[in-house]
């Protein structure tokens, strides 16, 4: 039975997240953490 649990996440944890409108390509995966990946500045 162990090895068949699985879970599915219903609602996130709500975090705020605070940057400058010149931060682009700023996305989140489903858990609301950061994806860095893309992230670039255009100033």
């Amino acid at each position: 039975m162990l090895d068949e649990c699985f879970t599915n996440p219903v609602a996130g944890v709500p975090r705020m997240w605070v940057y400058g409108s010149y931060v682009k390509g700023l996305t989140y995966n489903m858990d609301n953490y950061i994806f860095a990946g893309g992230i670039w500045l255009d100033k």
